[in-house]
């Protein structure tokens, strides 16, 4: 991209494509603009898509219809926390890299994002303090997104396993374009404050 100073503000300056031509013509630029959206192969697997000799073979499909749109970029896996970690300790990230593989072949960039935005259901169950209490005191059910109380000293110690776990797999280091992290606490509100932090523990 060029970058030239916008029209009466000399220290205002914007960025400007090469060129562009409409007709369907891509525009062209030194880096791309990146378009994407969010994509969670987790849900598109038999019984729900593919079928029990190709569990995984909507993954393509989706990914051709991705390409046919102009897609470059997907961001994946916040929610994927109760596959990644089915049992407290054991972890499965396979499922996740084959769907990585397919993306990184098709061209598409992979936007990984950090799965503590859904603990499992094993985990409430294990610790019910972890969930949040709602303005009329009620306490938010296992296995929802958000269902957790960002003062628990006990979600932040399995929040940070899991991400250990998950930056320690080696084909995630080579496949994924950048890493989200959840950003928007104020998202999952909770009569739990910060001077209440004993009952979360």
């Amino acid at each position: 991209m060029e970058q030239r100073p916008s029209e009466g503000n000399e220290s205002r300056r914007t960025f400007v494509l090469e060129s562009f031509e409409v007709g369907g013509k891509t525009a062209t630029s030194e880096q791309p603009m990146y378009f994407g959206v969010d994509y969670y192969p987790e849900h598109w697997v038999y019984p729900y898509a593919g079928s029990p000799s190709k569990p995984e073979e909507r993954w393509e499909k989706d990914i051709g219809m991705m390409i046919a749109a102009g897609v470059n970029v997907v961001r994946m896996g916040e929610f994927a926390w109760g596959l990644y970690e089915r049992e407290e300790g054991n972890y499965d990230f396979e499922w996740m890299r084959r769907a990585m593989d397919l993306f990184g072949r098709a061209g598409i960039k992979v936007v990984l994002g950090t799965p503590t935005a859904a603990p499992p259901i094993w985990l409430a169950k294990k610790h019910p303090e972890i969930l949040p209490i709602d303005e009329r005191g009620l306490r938010k059910h296992q296995g929802t997104r958000r269902a957790y109380c960002l003062n628990s000293d006990v979600y932040w110690e399995y929040s940070q396993k899991i991400l250990r776990a998950l930056d320690l797999h080696p084909r995630y280091r080579t496949l994924a374009f950048t890493t989200q992290l959840r950003t928007h606490p104020a998202a999952a509100p909770s009569r739990r404050r910060k001077r209440d932090r004993a009952a979360c523990r």
